[in-house]
């Protein structure tokens, strides 16, 4: 397996679990009304768009390595 292919799957796993944690994180500040905690888990969430972009751009450039 190459190398970018295994960086790929890493932040494809990786923006798994973050997503999980970021809409937990979003549940528990509507219900508590916490903005800060809000904003803490939007931020959160674009990490993980930012780590999805990272992996299909991984698996897209087959120069990578």
């Amino acid at each position: 397996m190459k190398a970018r292919n295994v960086r790929g799957a890493m932040f494809a796993a990786g923006s798994a679990f973050s997503a999980a944690g970021a809409f937990r994180q979003v549940k528990k500040a509507r219900d508590e009304r916490d903005k800060l905690l809000l904003v803490n888990a939007l931020a959160n969430a674009l990490v993980v768009v930012t780590s999805i972009v990272l992996a299909y751009r991984a698996f897209r450039n087959k120069g990578a390595s």
